[in-house]
């Protein structure tokens, strides 16, 4: 235990630091558009999936009461997994992110 909390809890997050270090290193020899776009959307997806479950589930405390039921907390939790699986497909699937059809910064060419 450290402030409270359990170590199973360290243990997870060092081994997601530990899966995620692998897969940079294995990640440095592919690198293309499309792969950086999905270990992007990955890892903004992990973080905040992280965080919604910390704060609905490990905070339940500070929701009012009927709200702490957990099928309830786990909605925003199924959301998030739901947009980031659904961005992450959307990437995996199709070749848009070769084609440059994600956007870009700064002005159009075509607005000049």
């Amino acid at each position: 235990m450290l402030d409270g909390l359990p170590t199973p809890a360290f243990l997870v997050i060092a081994a997601i630091a530990l899966v995620m270090l692998f897969g940079d290193r294995a990640f440095a020899h592919q690198v293309t558009k499309r792969r950086k776009y999905l270990r992007h959307a990955g890892r903004i997806g992990g973080a905040m999936l992280i965080a919604t479950v910390i704060f609905f589930f490990g905070n339940n405390h500070v929701q009012a009461p009927p709200l702490r039921h957990p099928a309830i907390l786990a909605l925003p939790v199924l959301a998030v997994l739901g947009l980031v699986g659904f961005h992450v497909a959307s990437l995996f699937f199709t070749d848009r992110a070769d084609a440059g059809a994600l956007g870009s910064v700064g002005p159009h060419e075509d607005n000049m």
